[in-house]
């Protein structure tokens, strides 16, 4: 996963429900990171998201408006299994991007920007 978290690590604001384990409490369903790796031509962000949940899928969302048009060019899902695949549930619209965790999953998100529109 090192290939794709090559440049520089984006402020996240994440809201997440929480729950208690036997050594933590108020543990985040939710935890992501974002990494803005820019290119000569084009750039790409990728989100790194992991849903703790045992039972329920969880929503994320991230406003990629400062970086102009955008699309997702790929969604890696980690599950249960360990064995990954690229049929994540993921899409873009009006410079949000909206994805579907599964869960117990570990997710890489690449979207790919317009450097052309923010630089």
């Amino acid at each position: 996963m090192i290939r794709y978290a090559r440049g520089t690590v984006l402020q996240s604001v994440i809201s997440s429900s929480k729950h208690d384990c036997r050594e933590f409490c108020d543990v985040p369903y939710l935890e992501a990171v974002a990494v803005h790796n820019a290119g000569d031509r084009d750039d790409e962000v990728v989100v790194f998201a992991v849903n703790r949940s045992t039972e329920d899928s969880l929503v994320l969302e991230c406003d990629m408006r400062s970086f102009g048009s955008c699309d997702v060019s790929e969604h890696i899902v980690y599950e249960d299994a360990g064995i990954p695949h690229s049929n994540g549930n993921t899409d873009t619209d009006d410079g949000m991007m909206r994805a579907i965790l599964g869960k117990s999953s570990w997710n890489v998100i690449r979207i790919r920007v317009d450097k052309s529109e923010y630089t």
